[in-house]
């Protein structure tokens, strides 16, 4: 990342993060995906987005089907499309992949290499010994000085296990650790706050919710594993169809 411009917050103290996921196209981007990234984008104005994963359809016939030469075109002219109005923009970004990228039948390698064409992609492939692709860190630096305030973790969740997911590997969990204390040595011993960006989210987070019968209000389903079940956020004092 050493050829990138640093990353600053304003000088006002703010830094604005967009999330995109799941667009999961396969032969380029529909029509009204492409309205509302734009209209977001017109929206919020962010100073940097974090793709997280499905960025292509990897499991669609067309692509499984095709020849490698046709099934390449394919997911090259979805991320040219999609990362395009991103570069349009100038807006810097980066990267995770998830399960249905990994399902494509183009090497990560070579998916990764077409993000790198774009200058203001800040993913950077994973150190030797770290299971996975693109596990790696972008540092955001207050308005003036040169130790960060925020350090964005971006890992790779993989391609999953049958029906299920698969988790992280011990040595990426390793990595992690190893990078936010070498960041904390950095900064005097004080670890530097933190997001972790990841497909795939973590077991735990069925700890945010709470069972109820079906037809509770706000109630949604579960699925596979959950399946039949019907959950709500488990905190009263949240508003909305999920407590959003």
């Amino acid at each position: 990342m050493e050829d990138k411009p640093l990353l600053r917050f304003k000088a006002d103290g703010t830094f604005k993060l967009m999330q995109i996921s799941d667009v999961q196209d396969s032969e380029g981007i529909r029509p009204r995906t492409k309205e509302l990234l734009n209209a977001a984008l017109d929206l919020e104005r962010p100073d940097f987005v974090v793709l997280t994963g499905d960025q292509i359809r990897g499991y669609g016939l067309k692509l499984q089907l095709g020849s490698y030469e046709r099934t390449y075109a394919a997911v090259e002219q979805t991320l040219k499309e999609l990362l395009g109005i991103l570069d349009e923009r100038g807006i810097p970004f980066t990267f995770t992949y998830g399960n249905h990228d990994h399902d494509a039948p183009i090497p990560m390698e070579e998916q990764t290499r077409i993000y790198q064409r774009y200058p203001l992609c800040y993913a950077e492939e994973s150190p030797a010994g770290v299971p996975g692709y693109n596990n790696h860190v972008v540092p955001i630096y207050p308005a003036q000085g040169d130790t960060p305030a925020l350090l964005l973790y971006c890992m790779d969740s993989h391609s999953g296990l049958g029906f299920g997911y698969a988790p992280l590997e011990p040595e990426q969990v390793d990595w992690y650790r190893e990078t936010r204390d070498a960041w904390a040595k950095e900064n005097g011993g004080q670890p530097i706050a933190s997001m972790l960006f990841q497909h795939v989210p973590v077991e735990e987070i069925n700890e945010l919710y709470r069972a109820v019968p079906k037809g509770t209000k706000g109630a949604l389903e579960g699925y596979r594993n959950y399946a039949g079940k019907f959950y709500v956020l488990d905190d009263e004092n949240t508003t909305g169809f999920m407590g959003e």
